[in-house]
């Protein structure tokens, strides 16, 4: 089976009574460091004023949780976004392939080793809220001609508790997970 990833890019202007545009915003997901990088002109010539890439921005994930192949994606995709991230204004998030393992949550046993290397190949500031808490989860206000825009980041893996497998697996509506109604789980 011949399995197809790419980046979703979506690109948002706001146009708020005026007809000049007054804020550009993209975003996208899933760019596996290994497949083409050509999306990133097309996003360039945007001009946008932010681009956030909001998780799987790595494919660093092993069935083991170790932590080699993560190491090694995060230096190749900084590699890959090096003159992207020269040019364009970047925010960004995690999902499970950048925490190191697929679906992981907070029982992830190298989750701060993990979060490190995120901070670290990313180049978040050392006084960043997200070095001095647990989480990555942020917010951001952007302003621009007038326009204020509050963004949040949302960080679905840092205190994710383990989902309740299905009974059925591929069965339409409980594919892998099914609904768990316990109060003491979180996301």
């Amino acid at each position: 089976m011949k399995i197809i990833r790419f980046l979703f890019l979506y690109l948002i202007s706001i146009n708020l009574y005026s007809t000049q545009e007054i804020l550009t915003l993209g975003f996208g997901s899933c760019l596996h460091q290994d497949r083409s990088m050509a999306i990133l002109k097309t996003i360039e010539k945007k001009e946008l004023d932010l681009f956030m890439f909001i998780g799987d921005n790595v494919y660093g994930d092993q069935k083991d949780g170790e932590l080699d192949k993560l190491i090694r994606t995060y230096k190749q995709q900084y590699n890959n976004l090096e003159n992207f991230l020269k040019n364009v204004s970047t925010d960004f998030i995690w999902d499970d392939h950048d925490f190191g393992l697929n679906d992981g949550g907070s029982d992830y046993r190298y989750k701060d080793r993990a979060k490190e290397l995120f901070l670290e190949t990313w180049k978040i500031p050392s006084q960043d809220p997200r070095r001095l808490r647990d989480g990555l989860y942020f917010d951001k206000m952007i302003e621009k001609n007038g326009l204020k825009v509050h963004l949040i980041f949302l960080d679905n893996r840092t205190f994710k508790s383990e989902w309740k497998l299905t009974d059925e697996f591929n069965k339409e509506g409980k594919e892998r997970y099914v609904k768990d109604f316990d109060p003491d789980k979180t996301l």
